[in-house]
């Protein structure tokens, strides 16, 4: 059998199977040379075998590579997961921190609406306390005016009694000056007239005794007349400022010494002179009642209270 139709054969290339022949030491020179039927049963055996080897080789192969094309998927696959795993964290993170973000300016916008609701009722609260404070003021200003304004009307409608009152005062102060001049004067006089009284009543002793020696000369005992006279000046002095006084508001009254007036205060000072002088002259004092009599006058005068 020539060597291309075993290649033919064998499905190998003729070169091929020239090199092989040499190799086995087979003596052919070309693709035309013959070779014998136990030389080439050898060669169809060693071809089949070879294919075999080449066929496990390639399927070997083929499993590996079809491994490692399994394995290369599961990494891509796992690169894919952990990349999506990644971005799914970040995701996550991204989700949170925006909640977060979300949550704190949620928060801000709530306290910033609370401090400005606060600051409004604060400055409703200050105008409403400021409003009100005016309308006290006004109210006090304005009652303030009404009370000066009746204070002034009742100022202007009290001016005239005011002025009377004062008027009134003014004289009262100088009737009541005047009043204690002349009770101060009717003192005085008071004095005078009970010193005239006392003096005059020592000089009656006295007469009283030299009538007493003369006994035979008259009937009735004749008063002194140097005494008459001490007393009717006394009695002249008191009077004398009568009419004065009659003529004020407060009227002086001068205490009668008279021997029958001696009950009878309310006698006119006017009167005064005449009548004690009328009843001495008409000599019907005797002279121990008439001595009883002067000194109870004389007792009477310094009783008598003074005006002050």
């Amino acid at each position: 059998m020539r060597v291309y139709e075993l290649a033919k054969q064998l499905g190998v290339e003729s070169k091929k199977l020239v090199a092989e022949c040499k190799k086995r030491r087979i003596q052919v020179k070309n693709h035309m040379s013959s070779v014998s039927d136990p030389e080439a049963r050898k060669l169809i055996e060693y071809f089949e075998l070879l294919k075999k080897k080449e066929a496990e080789d390639d399927r070997r192969q083929s499993a590996v590579d079809q491994r490692k094309q399994i394995e290369n998927k599961q990494r891509e696959a796992l690169s894919v997961a952990r990349q999506a795993l990644s971005q799914q964290v970040a995701d996550m993170g991204r989700a949170m921190d925006e909640g977060r973000r979300k949550r704190e300016e949620d928060e801000r916008a709530r306290l910033e609406a609370e401090a400005e609701m606060k600051a409004k009722i604060q400055a409703e609260q200050q105008v409403r306390a400021k409003s009100i404070a005016e309308q006290a003021i006004l109210q006090r200003q304005v009652a303030a005016q009404k009370v000066q304004g009746r204070q002034g009307q009742a100022s202007a409608s009290d001016q005239p009694e005011r002025r009377s009152t004062q008027a009134q005062q003014g004289g009262f102060d100088e009737n009541q000056a005047s009043a204690q001049g002349a009770g101060q004067s009717e003192h005085a006089q008071q004095c005078q007239f009970g010193a005239a009284l006392r003096h005059g009543e020592h000089r009656h002793g006295v007469d009283e005794e030299a009538a007493h020696q003369q006994g035979h000369e008259g009937q009735h005992g004749e008063v002194h007349p140097v005494g008459a006279r001490q007393v009717r000046h006394a009695l002249r002095g008191l009077g004398g400022d009568g009419g004065t006084h009659a003529r004020r508001q407060h009227q002086v009254r001068a205490p009668c010494v008279a021997v029958h007036a001696l009950e009878q205060p309310d006698v006119d000072a006017a009167q005064l002179p005449q009548a004690p002088e009328e009843r001495l002259r008409g000599g019907d004092v005797e002279h121990d009642h008439g001595r009883s009599r002067c000194r109870d006058a004389a007792q009477d005068i310094d009783r008598v209270p003074s005006r002050r």
